[in-house]
């Protein structure tokens, strides 16, 4: 509750909202869970030459992924381009001592969907291993960490879904031993228009929804975070 309370666009009167609402130009002063999150954000940004990249929040809002919901048309490339202008991770900075952040622009929007949850699970996993728990498995939206055994005294078994929009069946179960794992693909959060399909994921490159050949894709790490 706590995180959900610092890093939701949903909620109206959360920290990461505050932050999206202010004004450009100022220090902005922010907590540790925040800071732990934007910093590493901001090196995956790098590290993926903006493939990652967490200002892509007003472009999840145009195409209909956001708090406002669904666009009644399909955005035009005027349009695109103009709310492309007001992204890039370039365009927010952050200072460690003492903690806080600074926008570029009055618009700099940051939504940390494709991060904040994984840093959940993993302070929920670090709340459990501070009571000296051996096994637990968290999970999040998705995201999971697991470590130790289950109730069989197996690694935990976990399935990753069936990438199909028509049914829920299990692709694979792998065994999770003491580490993170995240998937995400486009066979869930989408929505037809104009014979057209729109899914949640976005190429800050183009300023539109991806379209690949991809369905699914998992990736495990230590940090489920980073797997996030």
């Amino acid at each position: 509750d706590d995180i959900n309370a610092k890093m939701s666009t949903y909620v109206a009167d959360s920290e990461l909202s505050k932050i999206n609402q202010s004004a450009a130009g100022q220090w902005l002063p922010i907590s540790d869970d925040l800071y732990r999150v934007v910093q590493p954000a901001l090196t995956i940004s790098t590290a993926s030459h903006g493939a990652f990249d967490i200002t892509v929040g007003p472009l999840v809002n145009l195409w209909g992924f956001g708090p406002p919901g669904r666009p009644q048309h399909i955005p035009d490339e005027q349009t695109i381009k103009s709310v492309m202008a007001i992204t890039g991770y370039q365009k927010i900075h952050l200072r460690e001592s003492p903690r806080a952040i600074r926008k570029d622009a009055d618009a700099i929007y940051l939504d940390l969907s494709g991060i904040a949850k994984g840093y959940a699970v993993d302070a929920v996993a670090a709340l459990l291993e501070q009571t000296a728990l051996k096994n637990y498995m968290v999970e999040i939206g998705g995201e999971i960490r697991a470590y130790g055994m289950n109730t069989e005294g197996e690694y935990w078994r976990i399935g990753i879904e069936k990438p199909v929009t028509d049914e829920r069946a299990v692709e694979r179960v792998i065994h999770l031993r003491d580490t993170g794992m995240a998937t995400s693909g486009n066979y869930r959060n989408f929505y037809d228009m104009s014979g057209v399909r729109f899914a949640h994921i976005i190429d800050p490159a183009t300023g539109k929804p991806v379209v690949q050949q991809l369905a699914s894709v998992t990736v495990l790490d230590k940090a489920c975070m980073m797997a996030d």
